[in-house]
């Protein structure tokens, strides 16, 4: 064996190892970064629900003290 190719395997493989850790690292802080999305969506997803659900009562509140969906008093013309 000569030993000019066991330093080159060596530092190959030292650089391998370096590269294959950074991959790993690269991969897990991707994940997480795609969890914290999801977690991101969701939470959106969650107030939209909540503010439709707002509007949902707001809307029926104010039919039931005589505005129609135009939102006008008495479903009359609203002339003065």
């Amino acid at each position: 064996m000569r030993p000019s190719s066991s330093l080159v395997t060596t530092a190959s493989s030292s650089s391998s190892v370096e590269y294959i850790h950074r991959l790993e690292n690269k991969i897990i802080e991707l994940k997480e970064a795609r969890a914290r999305d999801e977690e991101e969506r969701a939470r959106e997803q969650e107030v939209r629900v909540k503010q439709e659900e707002v509007q949902k009562n707001i809307l029926n509140f104010l039919r039931s003290k005589g505005y129609d969906d135009a939102l006008t008093y008495g479903g009359g013309s609203s002339s003065s």
